[in-house]
């Protein structure tokens, strides 16, 4: 890998970074992506996919089967490789990864979130695909992801309880299906726990909740690789920073409403933005 150069180098393959790649190669550019686990990120673990239009209804990893599907269509290069940072370099950047360093006239960051920890012993924050019979499960959270994992894991087959130290954040639509699910609430702030022979004992509002595995879903903060130099205000827009060449999109741009759709516009968005900027600096327009 040393030594390699690229066009465009998208790091992160969830749908913000699959947008914008699939549109680097729509403009005629070449592209290289470097995900570290599985293309379609955090959106594997949804319950159901409802915010954007052709994929309503389908599961997390339907939907990144399709996002697979669409950068194989599209003829998009993937790494599996991490990113380490991001060095602007005369005439572009330089990315270091795990295995090596490339070079790269542009680069495009799509890395996402990482969620925010309580500490607790055996704590989760993406819960697996599995069956969850005979398994007390104790989700803490009273955001939409909390919700849609809450109800994923009844379906297959767990005993929910849902934390919340406030009034539950989640959309309409999931606390009707929560409370029909008939999934206990539990109001309150985890005040402390102990660990058992058999899993944990939360305490919670005046509550003691045994639970087998606590899911901690209480948000999530963006996640960027080192960068040298300082990339000022992201734009909304098409994530555009102070670094000629360099965007960052979707919830690494620490986007407000963290939406399916959102991410996908703005991966868009940089992309075009991108080959405008290639292009002027190849001097071709």
């Amino acid at each position: 890998m040393r030594g390699s150069q690229e066009t465009v180098v998208v790091v992160g393959a969830g749908p913000a970074g699959v947008a914008a790649a699939v549109q680097c190669i729509r403009q005629g550019l070449d592209v290289l992506v470097v995900e570290r686990e599985r293309v379609g990120g955090l959106i594997y673990y949804a319950r159901k996919v409802e915010n954007f239009p052709g994929f309503v209804g389908l599961r997390g990893h339907e939907v990144c089967r399709r996002l697979e599907g669409m950068l194989r269509d599209a003829g998009v290069r993937v790494i599996r490789d991490e990113v380490s940072c991001v060095i602007p370099s005369e005439g572009g950047f330089t990315v270091c990864l795990s295995s090596g360093e490339i070079g790269a006239c542009a680069v495009i960051l799509a890395t996402g979130a990482r969620p925010r920890s309580l500490g607790i012993p055996g704590e989760v924050h993406y819960p697996p695909w599995e069956d969850y019979h005979g398994k007390k499960v104790a989700v803490i959270g009273g955001g939409d992801v909390a919700f849609d994992y809450a109800l994923r894991i009844s379906e297959l087959g767990g005993e929910v309880t849902l934390l919340h130290r406030s009034d539950p954040r989640a959309i309409p639509p999931l606390r009707r299906e929560a409370r029909e699910a008939g999934i206990r609430m539990v109001r309150g702030e985890v005040e402390r726990w102990a660990t058992r022979h058999e899993g944990l004992l939360l305490y919670a509002g005046g509550v003691e909740i045994p639970c087998d595995l606590p899911v901690v879903a209480i948000g999530r903060e963006p996640h960027l690789p080192g960068i040298r130099g300082t990339l000022g205000v992201i734009s909304s827009e098409n994530g555009k920073t102070q670094i000629p060449g360099l965007y960052v999109v979707g919830e690494a741009s620490g986007l407000r409403y963290r939406q399916m759709g959102i991410a996908v516009g703005m991966g868009l968005a940089a992309a075009m933005d991108c080959a405008r900027w290639v292009r002027k600096d190849e001097g071709r327009i």
